[in-house]
């Protein structure tokens, strides 16, 4: 107990389920379930780290520029994810045509 009559719960609460990623920032957040089309919602702090230098905004900021950086990477992936596609399609038509043109000589 923390003193509050309220259990002290620690976490690794992530942004981007399950996966390693940005954490979220302190504050007031929702849990919601969907089981068999019922939906149950819970509200939870996140507190802050008081192991944690930084003010709560420096980590705000922190996770914005997190955010940005992984959306900017996931725009990457999915570029390098259509060259390849691009680059088999074009593998998959080059024998194609090069068959074609030897058939009209």
């Amino acid at each position: 107990m923390n003193g509050e009559d309220e259990t002290l719960v620690t976490w690794d609460i992530d942004l981007w389920k399950g996966q390693l990623g940005p954490r979220a920032a302190p504050g007031k957040y929702t849990a919601k379930i969907k089981i068999d089309n019922k939906e149950f919602s819970e509200s939870f702090d996140v507190l802050k780290d008081p192991n944690t230098t930084g003010t709560e905004q420096e980590i705000q900021e922190q996770v914005q520029f997190s955010l940005q950086l992984r959306d900017a990477m996931n725009t990457v992936v999915e570029m390098i994810d259509r060259m390849e596609w691009i680059r088999k399609e074009l593998g998959d038509l080059i024998p194609t045509t090069k068959m074609q043109n030897c058939r009209k000589n």
